[in-house]
């Protein structure tokens, strides 16, 4: 299934600025079942300068200023998206995570699959661990 996405922001100041600097996080992500076919990004007043980066959890940033005098900020953000669900692991199948020991899931945390990585963000050591 494709999907045709459109965002729009649009800020009015209540006096012009002559300077601002912004990010933006409105790229989709492509993973296992999802691709972005198209993706278009349109700010004005055109930026003066404009960077991307992906962050920790694979979203694409956007970091742009406008260093000109200006009294309202539009950014439309445009994507078309293919799902396609038959690729999604169904986990309601899968008994390996819920029979898991306290020390296999640790040792797996070790490990640097992306899988992994996608997890190692809500580990936090702790005390009290059993």
């Amino acid at each position: 299934m494709v999907f045709q996405l459109s965002h729009t922001t649009s800020y009015k100041y209540g006096n012009g600025v002559t300077f601002c600097h912004n990010i933006a996080t409105l790229k989709p992500r492509d993973f296992l079942g999802q691709t972005i076919l198209s993706y278009d990004l349109e700010i004005s007043p055109k930026p003066t300068e404009i960077s991307e980066r992906t962050d920790f959890f694979g979203n694409t940033i956007t970091r742009f200023s406008i260093q000109q005098y200006h009294k309202e900020l539009k950014v439309i953000a445009k994507s078309k998206v293919l799902r396609d669900y038959t690729l999604a692991p169904d986990i309601h199948k899968s008994e390996s995570g819920l029979t898991i020991t306290l020390d296999e899931a640790k040792k797996e945390l070790k490990s640097i699959s992306p899988e992994i990585l996608e997890v190692k963000q809500f580990l936090l050591e702790s005390n009290f661990n059993c």
